[in-house]
């Protein structure tokens, strides 16, 4: 969020980044559904990442997905979406 907050500043007054920051997390579901930590909204976005990157980088998905050391997309999904809207 502080990625968000702090481009928007750069751009805007506190106040327009406000309203910026409210109207962006209101109107799309795909971050409102992160910031609010709804795993029963979330876990969808991970299982079509998953789907995704294993359709796209089959050599990349095989990595993150080794037995021995499983890596959770939550690690690193939320700090994308983010950065997608900054």
């Amino acid at each position: 969020m502080a990625h968000v907050v702090g481009m928007l500043l750069l751009h805007c007054n506190a106040l327009e980044t406000f309203k910026v920051f409210g109207n962006m997390v209101l109107t799309y579901d795909t971050i409102y559904n992160f910031y609010k930590m709804n795993l029963l909204f979330v876990k969808p976005y991970y299982k079509v990442f998953w789907r995704i990157l294993k359709e796209l980088d089959l050599q990349l998905w095989s990595e993150l997905t080794d037995p021995d050391e499983i890596t959770s997309c939550s690690v690193f999904l939320f700090g994308w979406i983010m950065s997608v809207f900054t």
